[in-house]
């Protein structure tokens, strides 16, 4: 027999092996379908408590207290809160580690507010101080 031969009888045989013949069919059908879906949902791992929760968590409320310390009338209450707006950024990037979606959620929430904050700042002491002092 030639070697095309044989790899036919092979390519064959694997074939047959890989088709779903009609008994594989039934008993695919007769088993309860209920069965395999209260397992999936038994082996569903469930996300853990992590240190990421609590940073998320301080990274919204940094991101608040540097919106109020923007509120305090000093002369570099700007300062302090555009430091502030960086560090709950900061925070709220490693507060998207968190392996539960709500704490994400609340990481990324906290990021838009710091960075919002950030730009803000950041564009008034360019425009304003920067261009002013160069008339």
């Amino acid at each position: 027999m030639t070697d095309l031969a044989k790899d036919n009888i092979k390519i064959q045989e694997e074939a047959r092996r890989t088709v779903e013949t009609l008994e594989d069919i039934v008993d695919r059908k007769e088993r309860p379908s209920g069965d395999s879906a209260s397992d999936d949902k038994e082996n569903k791992p469930v996300p853990q408590k992590t240190s990421y929760d609590k940073i998320a968590l301080m990274a919204l409320l940094v991101s608040v207290i540097a919106w109020t310390i923007l509120l305090v009338p000093s002369l570099y209450s700007g300062y302090v809160s555009l430091a502030v707006a960086v560090m709950s950024v900061v925070l709220a990037a490693v507060g998207l580690k968190s392996k539960r979606r709500g704490w994400r959620d609340t990481s990324v929430t906290a990021m838009i507010i710091g960075g919002v904050l950030t730009i803000v700042i950041l564009s008034f002491i360019v425009v304003l101080y920067v261009g002013l002092k160069g008339l």
